[in-house]
């Protein structure tokens, strides 16, 4: 979340699917974001997380959060609401989240979005899309306190494998 968040110029309304657990989040409320709409597809998840995570609880219940319990896929279907950023906080691509994986989600994720999108995907790389914002521009500096990401992890986190370089003919 951090890549899409710290190179969006004004990230105001954010659409995360997944993520029940609430770690995702939290993450996101660091920022000055003014609503986050959470799509879980298993309210057990949500409750697990409110009563095993406490360090989770504060995010569930922000202001700023709406919660909603249904498919992500059949969200963006009946859904007319935009996002500037939309993070996707999913399992493998097996079961369930299959059709998190598939060109039609990747394009209603893009039918609902005004710039930015990331999007793990699978060896637990991040997909970032976007038809305007410059990935390796960052437009403010991380919020204090994380522990992880610093500008530094933002520039390797574009780093890819040999491998997907020699498949998608990349270069930085």
């Amino acid at each position: 979340m951090h890549p899409a968040l710290l190179t969006h110029q004004n990230p105001r309304h954010v659409l995360i699917i997944g993520g029940g657990d609430g770690g995702t989040l939290k993450e996101t409320l660091r920022y000055p974001i003014e609503r986050v709409k959470m799509v879980e597809i298993d309210p057990d998840v949500i409750a697990v997380a409110k009563k095993y995570f406490p360090w989770l609880l504060h995010s569930l219940e922000d202001k700023r959060t709406e919660i909603l319990t249904a498919e992500g896929w059949e969200y963006l279907d009946t859904s007319q609401d935009n996002y500037d950023i939309v993070l996707v906080d999913s399992s493998e691509s097996v079961g369930p989240s299959k059709i998190l994986h598939e060109r039609s989600f990747f394009e209603q994720v893009r039918d609902r979005l005004a710039p930015v999108p990331t999007y793990p995907g699978g060896n637990w790389c991040y997909v970032y899309l976007s038809r305007q914002v410059d990935p390796f521009a960052l437009r403010r500096e991380p919020p204090p306190g994380l522990k992880y990401y610093n500008q530094d992890i933002h520039k390797a986190a574009f780093a890819l494998p040999n491998y997907l370089q020699k498949i998608l003919n990349y270069s930085v």
